[in-house]
């Protein structure tokens, strides 16, 4: 089901009100992109322009966000849930667990490995006492990768909402200009993200983004990741951790550490934990029962084409 987007209704309204008595309403000249919203399912919404004349976007386009989507849903429900059972429950650390623990958190499974100071104790299925209470140890991390999961969960499960990203026509984003050049390979975004790190409200930090074209032949998962790593920036106000580069003229760059970069494996845990990149790659690799990683030679095939 397609309708048209209140806000578009309204532009239109100011855009009457002008014509009829020379007044321009408040807002009325703000630039604005999408027009039309489509409920895909119950929980999923997109965004989009409309084009006259044209099937857009495809059902391929819609095929893909919708499965991703739903994708999303159940994967950060899953790595909640395994999460769960040995932070609250206390049950022994499974196998997969323990990998994406130290492939995307650097965590090792050495109980010797503190995270560089961070942790008082890094042993596995440590049995409880009263004296651990406070204090940062193995199960602290646990526990606060799966608050952070449980939190992604209920927005995701609640209702997803992406807006496409339409890089070869789109012209604004928000109230400013967007350059189809410089973002034409941009996977996703979320324009307007703040970093304030206040919570009160998932709306304050913008919409999720998803680039329709680019993402289509993607696999569920893949496309999965995509939004659970957006999320991680909407809800969570967790960052793209960034690292400083030092170039051949002597300028200083800041680049993000992605899970496809080298660098990525060399953060600390104290940093991994406040990367968006982290915790989408967990959340798909506990979903798949595997550790997927994107990879600096190709993207494929846990990029664009992981399965579980």
């Amino acid at each position: 089901m397609s309708f048209k987007k209140p806000t578009e209704l309204l532009r239109q309204a100011n855009a009457a009100i002008k014509t009829k008595t020379g007044f321009a309403p408040f807002g009325a000249e703000r630039p604005r992109h999408t027009d039309t919203m489509e409920f895909l399912a119950a929980s999923v919404l997109i965004g989009y322009k409309k084009r006259p004349g044209e099937d857009y976007p495809t059902d391929a386009m819609k095929a893909a966000a919708l499965q991703g989507a739903k994708t999303a849903q159940k994967a950060i429900a899953k790595a909640n849930d395994i999460l769960f059972k040995v932070s609250a429950l206390r049950q022994d650390e499974p196998a997969i667990l323990t990998q994406v623990l130290e492939s995307h958190f650097g965590l090792t499974s050495n109980a010797t490995d503190l995270g560089d100071g961070l942790l008082s104790s890094n042993k596995k299925n440590k049995s409880f006492a009263l004296t651990d209470l406070g204090k940062h140890d193995r199960r602290w991390v646990i526990e606060k990768i799966r608050q952070r999961f449980l939190h992604l969960s209920f927005h995701l499960n609640t209702g997803v909402y992406l807006i496409d990203l339409d890089v070869s026509n789109r012209t604004t984003q928000g109230k400013q200009a967007f350059s189809a050049a410089d973002n034409q390979h941009t996977e996703a975004n979320v324009f307007g993200y703040t970093g304030s790190n206040s919570r009160s409200c998932g709306f304050r930090n913008g919409e999720i983004h998803i680039n329709f074209a680019a993402t289509q032949t993607y696999s569920s998962l893949s496309y999965a990741r995509i939004i659970i790593h957006e999320a991680v920036h909407k809800y969570l106000e967790i960052a793209d951790l960034e690292y400083s580069v030092t170039e051949s003229d002597g300028s200083i760059e800041n680049h993000s550490a992605y899970a496809h970069d080298d660098v990525y494996h060399s953060q600390s845990l104290q940093y991994r934990l406040i990367n968006a990149d982290c915790y989408a790659w967990a959340a798909v690799s506990l979903y798949a029962g595997r550790v997927l990683m994107g990879s600096t030679a190709a993207y494929n095939p846990d990029w664009t084409q992981a399965s579980k």
